[in-house]
């Protein structure tokens, strides 16, 4: 049955048998940190760097080094990507004349493909896709590229025209890809839900557009494919728990079974230590939800490589190391070359970390913490922070969850939660609520899973996460939602929550990645006429990675030379310093700024705008806390307003809105503005002047028509944060009309851009929530802006989801009015 340059399963035993493999144990060569959410791709391309994507929807490169060498040096991060990065693909030199060295390809959950060069600069993007694109190959020529994705297809492009030669159609939701070496295509899929069951996980080989093979033996979802070296076949990787070895023809000839794991997520072959696949040995390495990675030569398993949390997916390099891509966001590079292992310390920290995660998963929650939690006789004098707000207390030795409810005035008892401060842990990391999911599997069997969830993250968010990660129908998306709802007392579901999911880089009132919705969002139009009390100023407290963002910081500064003046040695050790007291969240209350150390903050943003982006992102922080807030209002003329620059051109919230400035420094300059408005007493200084106000007013309305998701989101939440403090703070008449007039600008600037297509929704919504904000207190200001206001709302009723719909209504009737 096989097709031509394929064998015969006993051959291919055979074969595999032979084959004399070194199973030498990886170690540690070194960590790599730099994304803020869950690393979900990689491939290591044709020059040598290493590229990896992630949930945090960015796109980092590294030029790898030994550990001897100084270690891997990390480029500039991509923040092209509107949603996560969850396909990965190098792409050969000669497929793209305009990419001589070649480059890479990236397949992410905003539906689009983009066609990188191997500096890292966008050069195609590749659109057909209904949802997202989840796996990445090329055929057997090199030239076609294959895509698969959760819309049932998978597509075959010309790259270099840009265009979709075939769809293959007719698969079970979210589909893998593979070319194979005799021209074929293989594609696995994640099934289809009937009868309370997904079922139907199929592997498919096509000839062109024709499918000439079916295979229906994994009891699970399809997760990955991986060719296997010499023509043998190819590997399939399952949520059953197996990876499967297979001819080309697609039919099983050995079986994997991972020992401790239902889900295994992808599966990569190595290659000879030569870079390319010989005689001398196969293996395989398979990812898995239970924090290993596996080595297996042939069906054997041989190493088991133990991580801090699950592993999503790795790479093989061509020198034969391995690279491994975690859900803490962590890549990590292992190696079988002694000269190229990271120093003993490093391995025993790495080591002590894995400990340590696992020894949390075994014992859950802590009774100790649980007791530090307030008594439930408590509640009385603890009122909540509006109708929703979820506080945990502690009662009769057990973690109850009770949400406050405004009419009445108390907290009303949700039910007991799991672990640690009311939560517990999945994957090595700790939440406010552990949730049990069980899932019938078409073998019979029940998979009992875990669902972690923070207080104040959009349900659908985590629900969407959740699926994407198990690999399950997206049909189940609103049934988690409202389970989750229903657990923790959530309510009604946040902008965004309309099925997109994912990390949207907009901030809310506690840290979710999306602003709270209007009263309309899951009502009618004619409920909106009541008015909600205004939710909290928009913040940005996650990520709070100080380690990496000071990392970053003595990077950049060791480049300076010409462009500023360094730091010295003493002021390294004040930069360690700040870092260390905004790390200590628990003692944020006690702690304070010298005079020396905003010195030292000062000095770090007179920087040019490719260099500044990291000590921005310091001084987000920096706002949230109650004296590093108190300081900068009372220094407003350097950092407000960039008094003592060496340039006044450099100040960054001025650079925000120049034409080419890099995406990080618009992001983090968005950011900080919010945070500017969390502590009321640098956000009377930061509006209680009218240049000062302008400035935020131009930095909302400049970027939040921008084409990167992440910086116009952020961008409307600022939007919202000027219209909360127009409608409540008292601020001088005149402040009051400037926010005013910047926040109808900004919705007409949202709605001119973004008026046809719902692909912006979310920064629409929060944009008419900030109008909305401004006709109830009755602030909607005269001029040209707000002549063109009616326009806006009348047509934001149109080709957008159900909320913004409603919202747009409500608002069009009030403006009438």
């Amino acid at each position: 049955r096989g097709f031509s340059g394929g064998l015969r399963p006993a051959l291919l035993l055979l074969a595999m048998e032979a084959m004399d493999v070194d199973t030498k144990g990886f170690v540690l060569r070194e960590e790599l940190s730099a994304h803020s959410g869950a690393v979900r791709s990689t491939c290591a391309t044709f020059g040598g760097d290493l590229v990896t994507g992630g949930e945090d929807s960015v796109v980092n490169r590294w030029e790898l080094r030994a550990p001897a060498e100084g270690g891997s040096l990390q480029a500039t991060p991509n923040f092209d990507h509107d949603h996560s990065v969850v396909s990965l693909v190098a792409m050969d030199p000669g497929v793209l004349d305009e990419c001589p060295t070649g480059g890479f390809v990236t397949g992410s959950m905003d539906k689009s493909i983009r066609v990188f060069n191997s500096e890292g600069a966008l050069v195609r993007q590749l659109l057909g896709h209904g949802h997202g694109v989840i796996s990445l190959s090329w055929d057997a020529s090199n030239q076609r590229l294959l895509s698969g994705s959760w819309d049932g297809t998978a597509k075959v492009w010309d790259v270099s025209a840009g265009s979709c030669v075939a769809t293959l159609s007719g698969h079970e939701n979210g589909v893998s890809v593979l070319g194979l070496p005799n021209g074929c295509v293989a594609t696995g899929s994640t099934g289809v839900q009937r009868d309370q069951q997904v079922v139907d996980f199929k592997i498919r080989i096509w000839e062109g557009e024709r499918c000439v093979t079916t295979v229906s033996d994994h009891l699970g979802p399809v997760r990955g494919l991986a060719l296997l070296p010499l023509g043998l076949g190819f590997a399939s990787a399952s949520n059953d728990g197996t990876v499967r070895l297979r001819g080309l023809d697609g039919e099983t000839f050995s079986v994997l079974q991972h020992s401790s794991s239902q889900f295994v997520y992808d599966v990569v072959a190595l290659p000879g230590e030569a870079g390319a696949a010989s005689a001398a040995g196969v293996e395989l390495v398979s990812f898995s939800e239970d924090t290993c990675a596996v080595v297996w030569a042939g069906d054997r398993e041989v190493q088991r490589i133990p991580h801090p949390t699950s592993v999503w997916t790795g790479c093989a390099l061509p020198n034969g190391d391995l690279v491994t891509c975690a859900h803490d966001g962590v890549v990590r590079v292992f190696t079988r070359d002694a000269a190229r292992a990271a120093p003993a310390e490093a391995v025993a920290a790495f080591d002590a970390s894995v400990s340590e995660a696992h020894a949390r998963l075994r014992s859950g929650p802590s009774q100790e913490e649980i007791d530090k939690l307030p008594d439930w006789d408590s509640q009385a004098t603890t009122p909540g922070r509006g109708s929703g707000d979820v506080k945990v207390f502690r009662k009769a030795g057990k973690a109850i969850a009770a949400q406050w409810s405004a009419e009445s005035g108390t907290w009303i008892e949700v039910g007991e939660v799991m672990g640690s401060n009311s939560g517990g842990v999945v994957d090595g990391e700790r939440f406010d609520h552990v949730l049990p999911i069980e899932i019938d599997m078409p073998s019979g069997e029940l998979a009992k899973l875990s669902l972690g969830y923070n207080n104040g993250q959009n349900p659908y968010e985590v629900a969407h996460a959740f699926i994407g990660r198990y690999g399950l129908n997206p049909d189940y998306l609103e049934q988690i939602a409202t389970y989750i709802q229903n657990r923790v007392g959530q309510a009604a579901p946040m902008i965004g929550s309309g099925g997109a999911g994912g990390q949207s880089g907009t901030a809310s009132s506690a840290t979710s990645s999306t602003p709270p919705p209007p009263a309309a969002a899951a009502a009618s139009s004619s409920a909106a006429a009541t008015k909600p009390a205004p939710p909290p100023f928009q913040r940005f407290d996650k990520p709070m990675n100080l380690d990496k963002i000071l990392a970053k910081i003595r990077e950049f500064q060791a480049q300076v030379g010409g462009a500023g003046s360094p730091l010295g040695p003493s002021e390294d050790i004040i930069l360690s310093n700040i870092g260390a007291t905004l790390s200590n969240t628990s003692r944020w209350h006690a702690s304070s700024f010298s005079t020396e150390e905003m010195r030292v903050l000062e000095k770090l943003i007179d920087l040019p705008e490719d260099l500044v982006f990291p000590s921005v992102d310091l001084l987000r922080i920096l706002a949230l806390h109650p004296n590093g807030a108190a300081t900068l209002a009372n220094r407003p003329d350097r950092v407000l307003d960039g008094a003592g620059l060496s340039s006044p051109e450099r100040h960054f919230l001025l650079r925000a809105t120049a034409p080419g400035v890099p995406v990080p420094v618009q992001l983090v300059s968005l950011r900080f503005a919010c945070n500017c408005f969390v502590h009321p007493g640098l956000r009377s200084v930061a509006l209680g002047a009218p240049e000062r106000a302008q400035r935020l007013v131009d930095l909302a309305s400049s970027l939040v028509s921008s084409p990167t998701k992440n910086v116009r989101n952020s961008a409307a939440s600022l939007t919202l944060n000027l219209s909360y403090a127009a409608a409540s703070d008292a601020l001088p008449i005149g402040v009051s009309k400037i926010l005013a007039i910047g926040v109808v600008a900004a919705a007409n600037a949202a709605h001119a851009a973004w008026h046809q297509t719902a692909e912006a929704d979310d920064a629409l919504e929060a944009c008419l929530q900030a109008v909305r904000q401004l006709v109830e207190a009755g602030q909607i200001p005269d001029g040209p802006a707000a002549a063109n206001l009616g326009s806006t709302v009348t047509q934001g009723a149109e080709n957008h989801r159900e909320a913004v719909s409603d919202l747009a209504r409500w608002l069009s009737t009030k403006l009438g009015d």
